[in-house]
């Protein structure tokens, strides 16, 4: 193992201190750890053995221990210089989460310092055989009672969920995390999807054959959600035991005379309880016992309890499936989730006959359902794609199928339009529990369907079947910050024909730096703020130097990349010294590898960014079907974030990827409009550089005159090592057409006036572009901020009087979720209204302020409706 950079190497004992860990995490890890020919030394209590240990493993499950013992090992850690680890359980004891980040905290400053290798790994909520129920969390509870009584108890309204991680899988992913180099000191074991306790008491109910009654106790809430184990998911972890499995290995442990198996039906059922039966003496695993007639005053509570239990039934049936139906997609196995959907959406269906909005979600469950009857010519052209790239032969797909898929994808788009308006239709007492839905399918839904009914139309010629298709392929490394997203020094052409990798061919600036085109040079592809300008600029050079026309351009964000490794694990590079690159190390040894040793004319660069390329996708075309949804996930998420930019020469192709802002145009939009971008020059550590932006709109005057005041604040949280050191930058700002600007720029020391600045026009808005000379570069030293400040008046026809006032922000691609405060004073005299919020932000109301904060990760549009009071 290498050593961590600044850590000292641990000692090469193979010696283990396992220290405070609950017995059954000792007895699930002990094994693994002497497998692997450790000798493990158990502390349960007082001072530490004195001898040294190349490891130490803190998992105290005491509060007051986790407090009191973390930094006297980490001590000892330092002394032994050997590497700590704290397990950081899943509970719902607030001391213990207030001690657990008391340490963790403590863990950080001390990797930090470089004082010793600290990590921490925190744990889903463990369950399985001897992990006791009430650190089991909901399952756990549910677990005890399926095996004592004939009921669970769900609290609140069962929807409550947690990331659940099975003991042995946890201690194997213990394991695993000791061994892995570059390991993030703050990790996450667990699985990658949450449960909810209704879904639990369902599958329970089922396990046991209808046995058990579910009862909800929706006048007690059930603990509160903590949301996924802090940290960064361990890369390659992957749980092997399935959630089903896990349940039933903890229920033989609960319920021994269950044995192996449990009665399973397809389809949950229903049971009139005896309400006039004495109450047994002693609850024990039982048959189900005989109807007996009731009396009269059970008949009454028979007839109005059972319309509760069919719904609460139905609901849980609904919910089961609707979980399956998403697993399943996420696996790309598409006759399961056609399966599920179609089960869900009869359950659904029967609930809206009570409650109106279940019978739209039956409609979009059974629209679902066929969509998941086409779509597996995604898959096939997938497959078609990976085969093909490792030299295998394909399965070829007809036109058919894509026509028939695109038919099923603009028919579940029209459904779920009528969808949003009959949501838009319901009483304000129901929108108040749809409204998210609805924003969900049109900020979400509406747009993937649409984008993927142009692939599915186009989908046949897209993939060459009428011909060669060529498609350039950008890398932007967004650690050089650049208006376009990132500077692109390497691009490659891949080359598709009849649904099949061709070719994939990697080029360098240096190989086109000779070719001239009407349109732009080749090293200012990255410097257009609009990236169509970029893609038609870098085609025509590649026409002209290669004789390939191209049929669409495709800007890629490294951090793409980076999201990949997450999901295929690190890569080894052979030609350049077996340097392993992981998520972790990734922009790091990047930005080492093609900036060290670099000089006009070297091939360095080209032959890493090759290298780097062809392993990522050698990972990438290696994977199965159950890698397919994460995949896809990175894929939207990066179209939506601006990681992945999109030009088409077919405008079919081309005008979903401009309507639904995958295109990296300037947005045409209505009312105020702000769009900042910076130009990193010549620094590498953009990734390492947070940016704030504040932007404050008031009124000046009774005309109704609206001033903006923006301030952009960058802070260099790096080292004066390289890649970072002082950060330099430049910046412009996209302002509404007709702002009037009131002050130059200040520095926020108020030393420097930065006074070489122009304005100027671009696509319809106002350019605040400051035009520095090599001294006056926005300068941020390492562990320093600087802010600027710009002050200007809106538009005349943006004012109070010309309600509503809206804001469009924009986000430059390259950059990650940059933090966002948008703060509107209310003019004296008016009453404020916002529109929904976007998503990510929260909205406070101070005085007479409307507070719109949270993280830039895409464009996001806010309205305010003024009246006079």
């Amino acid at each position: 193992m290498k050593k961590p950079k600044g850590l000292p190497m641990a000692n090469d004992k193979k010696e283990v201190l396992l220290s405070y860990a609950p017995d059954y995490l000792i007895q699930a890890l002990k094994p693994l750890l002497e497998k692997q020919g450790f000798t493990v030394t158990l502390h349960r209590e007082g001072l530490p053995p004195k001898k040294s240990f190349s490891l130490i493993i803190h998992a105290p499950r005491d509060a007051a221990i986790l407090a009191e013992w973390t930094r006297e090992l980490l001590n000892k850690a330092q002394a032994d210089k050997s590497r700590f680890f704290l397990i950081r359980f899943r509970t719902a004891d607030k001391l213990y989460e207030e001690a657990a980040g008391f340490a963790q905290s403590l863990i950080k400053n001390a990797a930090q310092n470089q004082e010793v290798a600290a990590f921490t790994l925190s744990l889903g909520r463990l369950y399985g055989p001897r992990v006791p129920a009430e650190e089991s969390g909901a399952l756990g509870y549910l677990l005890k009672e399926f095996a004592e009584k004939e009921f669970l108890t769900l609290y609140g309204d069962g929807k409550d969920q947690d990331y659940y991680l099975y003991l042995a899988d946890g201690a194997q992913g213990i394991t695993q995390a000791l061994n892995t180099p570059h390991l993030s000191h703050a990790t996450s074991l667990t699985s990658p999807l949450p449960v909810a306790s209704e879904t639990v008491a369902k599958m329970l109910f089922d396990l046991g054959g209808g046995r058990h009654e579910i009862r909800y106790h929706r006048g007690i809430a059930a603990d509160e959600e903590q949301g996924p184990p802090p940290g960064t998911p361990l890369t390659k972890f992957k749980a092997l035991t399935s959630f089903q499995d896990g349940v039933m290995a903890a229920l033989k442990e609960e319920t021994p005379l269950l044995k192996a198996k449990f009665p399973r039906l397809s389809l949950p059922s229903l049971k009139v309880k005896d309400w006039s039966a004495k109450p047994k003496q002693k609850e024990e695993a039982a048959p189900a016992r005989k109807f007996t007639p009731p009396g009269k005053r059970s008949l009454i509570l028979a007839a109005l309890l059972l319309p509760l239990l069919y719904l609460a039934g139905e609901t849980g049936w609904a919910a089961y499936n609707l979980q399956k139906a998403k697993n399943s997609l996420l696996n790309f196995d598409f006759p399961a989730a056609q399966t599920a959907f179609h089960r869900s959406s009869g359950s659904l269906g029967r609930l809206g006959v009570v409650v109106p909005p279940l019978k739209i979600a039956a409609d979009l469950s059974e629209t679902a359902a066929n969509v998941s009857a086409t779509a597996p010519t995604l898959s096939r052209a997938l497959e078609n794609l990976q085969k093909s790239y490792q030299g295998e032969a394909i399965t070829p797909q007809t036109e058919e199928e894509f026509k028939s898929l695109n038919s099923s994808v603009d028919t579940a788009s029209q459904d779920l339009t009528v969808a949003w308006l009959n949501l838009q239709d319901l009483s304000p007492l129901l929108r108040g529990y749809t409204d998210k839905y609805a924003n969900l399918i049109q900020e979400e839904a509406l747009p993937a369907l649409s984008f993927l009914t142009a692939l599915a139309d186009q989908g046949y010629d897209l993939l060459g079947y009428q011909g060669e298709r060529n498609y350039l392929l950008l890398f932007e490394n967004s650690a050089e910050l650049q208006p376009g997203g990132g500077r692109m020094g390497t691009f490659a052409n891949l080359k598709l024909q009849s649904g099949a990798v061709k070719e994939l061919k990697f080029f360098n600036e240096s190989d086109f730096k000779h070719i001239s085109s009407p349109l732009g040079k080749f090293n200012n592809i990255s410097k257009f703020v609009d990236f169509r300008d970029g893609a038609r600029a870098i085609a025509d050079i590649f026409l002209r130097g290669d004789k390939t026309p191209t049929q669409g351009v495709v800007g890629v964000d490294l951090r793409i990349a980076q999201e990949l490794l997450r999901i295929t694990g690190p890569l080894t590079l052979a030609d350049f010294g077996n340097q392993e690159v992981t998520a972790e190390n990734f922009f790091e040894v990047t930005t080492r590898e093609v900036e060290t040793e670099f000089f006009p004319g070297t091939t360095k660069k080209k032959r890493f960014i090759q290298a780097l390329g062809e392993g990522v996708l050698q990972k990438l075309f290696s994977t199965g079907k159950e890698s397919y949804g994460s995949l896809s996930q990175v894929v939207w998420d990066g179209l939506r974030e601006k990681r992945l930019l999109l030009y088409f020469t077919n405008p079919t192709l081309y005008l979903p990827a401009l309507e639904n802002n995958f295109a990296g145009r300037v947005a045409d939009a209505e009312g105020d409009y702000l769009y900042p971008f910076d130009h990193n020059s010549g620094t590498k550590g953009t990734v390492w550089v947070k940016r704030k932006i504040a932007y404050r709109v008031f009124n000046t005057n009774r005309e109704g005159a609206l001033r903006g005041e923006l301030k952009v604040t960058w802070k260099n949280e790096g080292t004066e090592a390289w890649p970072v050191g002082n950060h330099r930058n430049k910046t412009s700002v996209l302002i509404p057409h007709g702002a009037t600007f009131l002050t130059e720029l200040r520095s926020s020391s108020g030393e420097k006036k930065l006074q070489n600045f122009k304005i100027g026009a671009f696509s319809g808005k106002t350019n605040i572009f400051l035009n520095y000379d090599v001294t006056r570069y926005i300068t941020v030293p390492p562990q320093e901020e600087e802010t600027l400040t710009l002050l200007y008046d809106l538009p005349q026809n943006l004012n109070v009087k010309t309600s509503p006032y809206r804001l469009y922000l924009q986000k430059q691609p390259g950059t990650v979720a940059d933090e966002v405060e948008f703060i509107f004073e209310i003019p004296f005299g008016y009453a404020a209204t916002p529109t929904a919020v976007p998503a990510g932000f929260s909205l406070q109301s101070e005085e007479n302020k409307l507070i719109l904060r949270g993280n830039l990760k895409t464009d996001i549009e806010f309205l305010i409706e003024l009246k006079e009071r």
